[in-house]
């Protein structure tokens, strides 16, 4: 009976410290895994430091100055002259600034367009007026001429 106790008792004592041995291994990955959250916490919030100084609510930062440089070059490349939204001379205050080169294609292309432009109809004889008549553009004129 003793020697059954015994061989019992040794028997429990081995799973015992199979199983501290599982869970001391489970609580290394887990302090693992703790550590590794903590360095990715301290790195975020590092990151985010970084981050507050390029780009405050309060104070301008790097990428404000360059979003305000990116928004006044596309401002002068959009700008009609007329409707400006900044002020183009700092020496007079004016809002009034030159066509932007957008403003200036489009309008060359306008032209360009207007000058081949085909004839569409029969020119009326005066005084009639035909408003489905459409003049031909003066390449377009030029060249039939020839």
């Amino acid at each position: 009976m003793a020697l059954a106790d015994k061989t019992a008792a040794d028997s429990n004592l081995t799973t015992a410290q199979a199983t501290l041995t599982t869970l001391q291994a489970a609580t290394a990955t887990a302090q693992a895994a703790v550590d590794e959250l903590g360095r990715r916490i301290l790195r975020a919030d590092a990151e985010l430091a970084e981050l507050k100084l390029l780009s405050d609510a309060t104070t301008p930062g790097t990428l404000d100055e360059a979003a305000a440089k990116r928004l006044a070059t596309y401002n002068a490349f959009a700008s009609d002259g007329v409707n400006v939204l900044f002020v183009c001379s700092t020496a007079t205050g004016t809002a009034t600034c030159p066509k932007g080169e957008s403003v200036l294609a489009t309008e060359a292309k306008a032209a360009a367009d207007l000058a081949v432009r085909a004839e569409v109809g029969t020119a009326p004889v005066a005084p009639a007026v035909d408003a489905s008549y459409v003049a031909p553009g003066v390449l377009t004129l030029a060249r039939s001429t020839a």
